[in-house]
């Protein structure tokens, strides 16, 4: 590897495919959040993981081409 382009520590950048980089902020009520938490919890992600896998996955399997 050429010193000038030698990395530091830490994760390899994604390709830019693979990077998410836009975001949107989605209001929930308190009781809304904690359900989602608890969710989230029993399925073993972080909460902004399972609402992604939400929107994109289950629900919409099979629609719009596979955004996974």
């Amino acid at each position: 590897m050429n010193e000038s382009k030698k990395r530091g520590p830490g994760r390899p950048p994604l390709p830019p495919e693979q990077r998410r980089s836009k975001r949107i902020s989605p209001a929930f009520t308190v009781k809304e959040l904690e359900l989602l938490e608890a969710r989230a919890e029993f399925a073993g992600v972080p909460v902004a993981e399972f609402v992604r896998l939400s929107a994109l996955g289950a629900l919409w399997d099979g629609v719009g081409g596979g955004a996974k």
